[in-house]
């Protein structure tokens, strides 16, 4: 069975999943799995996650794999333990989690829109003694997104995000994360960073992507929430 969800206000991506989750839960369904357009599943995956998810208060997610090679393991991976690797920040495609998970850590932070949800719910899970699994057996593969180099007046560098979402909403959800879980070893934009990719937003000309790197920035400061215009 397949049903479509639709809203007359714009969601974003958390917002969205947070409407799916809860249409699930209210459905008494004990297992969702949350994916995207480009993760592609093993055969076995569904069938490896399910033998292997111990506690329904930890996330499991597939071992996320490069699709080019088949080989390169595309997350970060702090330890490993038997049948598990232990991962820094949960990816939300490819994973399988229980309702008890939800019930206990909450839904997903829907006020980021999209960019750095997955970060913040793997802290909150480990700040509320909760732990993050990718299944061995379980493989997902998912493109490998390598940083594509350009040169400018002779100066070669690495090509800055053009994307206008992810410029804005990736400094100002990771500053945030930084604030809610300052004892968290993760990465955050500093001003120094700012500064760099600034440089390279003027080299190409791109002053509207300056601009939203630098409103990120301030409204992560700020605890701005609200969604500017694009």
């Amino acid at each position: 069975k397949i049903e479509i969800f639709t809203s007359e206000v714009k969601l974003g991506w958390t917002g969205g999943l947070n409407l799916l989750i809860k249409s699930a839960l209210k459905e008494k369904v004990n297992w969702i799995c949350l994916t995207d357009q480009d993760t592609v599943f093993a055969i076995d995956a569904f069938e490896n996650i399910f033998k292997n998810a111990l506690s329904p208060q930890n996330l499991y997610a597939c071992l996320k794999v490069s699709i080019e090679d088949k080989k390169t393991i595309l997350q970060n991976i702090e330890e490993e333990v038997g049948e598990f690797f232990i991962i820094k920040t949960p990816p939300i495609n490819g994973v399988f989690i229980h309702r008890e998970f939800w019930e206990k850590h909450g839904l997903i932070e829907k006020d980021y829109f999209m960019y750095g949800e997955d970060d913040e719910l793997g802290f909150r899970v480990k700040k509320n003694g909760g732990n993050l699994f990718a299944v061995k057996a379980a493989v997902a593969f998912h493109p490998n997104k390598i940083k594509k180099q350009m040169r400018i007046h002779g100066v070669t560098f690495y090509e800055p995000q053009l994307n206008k979402h992810r410029v804005y909403f990736y400094t100002r959800n990771s500053i945030l994360n930084h604030k809610k879980y300052p004892k968290a070893k993760h990465y955050h934009i500093k001003l120094e960073n700012v500064l760099k990719v600034s440089i390279k937003y003027i080299l190409i000309l791109r002053f509207d992507l300056l601009k939203l790197i630098w409103q990120g920035y301030i409204d992560g400061h700020r605890g701005r929430m609200k969604v500017p215009h694009f």
